[in-house]
């Protein structure tokens, strides 16, 4: 598998992240991004420290500890009120060492904007990824985009009629994917049996059977 996908939930809306084993990025698609640019970093640490929390359990199947490179500038612009514990006064500034000290004890390297990141995890948003104002469909164009990215394929335009495609689609395929159970009557006694095929059917308790014959 080359990509692990978390569908999240977060003010009545959905978006994506996925994790690309080959290039450890973290990709956040979000057709609302815009509204809510808020939440995609709560929605990354809360996914990062599950993470991290897995790679440091005994008998875990990490082969390494996960590493996640964010720039200062992410740290200290989206990124801040989720990972640094300053005061109001100390807002602006660089970040002192026991800063960084602190985010490596998290999983996290900052690095600069111009320093290579080769052999950690990174983080974006997906600048191209297509936009839209319904907030009814985002669930469904969560569905779209796992299936989409896992197989390769190009990101669709998202619209009304495509969502209204997309929906038809996956109830066809669920109905196909789930097998039809019927109410069938015991050939003996009548006792309904739940069964996949409309066929005759018998109860398998005989003596019950009987007593319900009687």
């Amino acid at each position: 598998m080359d990509d692990v996908f978390a569908t999240l939930h977060s003010v009545d809306h959905y978006f994506t992240i996925a994790w690309c084993k080959v290039t450890g990025a973290f990709t956040l698609r979000d057709s609302l991004a815009r509204q809510t640019k808020p939440e995609h970093c709560r929605a990354m640490i809360v996914l990062w420290a599950l993470l991290l929390a897995s790679s440091r359990m005994e008998g875990n199947l990490w082969t390494s500890s996960p590493l996640l490179a964010l720039s200062e500038s992410q740290v200290l612009g989206e990124f801040r009120a989720f990972l640094l514990q300053r005061t109001d006064g100390e807002q602006q500034g660089p970040l002192l060492q026991w800063e960084r000290d602190n985010l490596l004890r998290m999983g996290m390297k900052v690095h600069n904007e111009s320093e290579e990141t080769a052999g950690s995890w990174t983080w974006s948003r997906d600048p191209h990824f297509p936009q839209h104002s319904n907030l009814l469909d985002c669930w469904m164009v969560a569905v779209v985009t796992v299936i989409h990215v896992s197989r390769g394929w190009q990101i669709p335009s998202i619209h009304a009629t495509s969502i209204t495609g997309y929906r038809q689609w996956l109830v066809q395929v669920i109905t196909n994917d789930c097998e039809k159970v019927f109410k069938v009557p015991c050939h003996r006694c009548g006792t309904n049996q739940l069964h996949s095929q409309v066929k005759k059917v018998q109860c398998g308790d005989k003596q019950r059977c009987d007593e319900a014959r009687e």
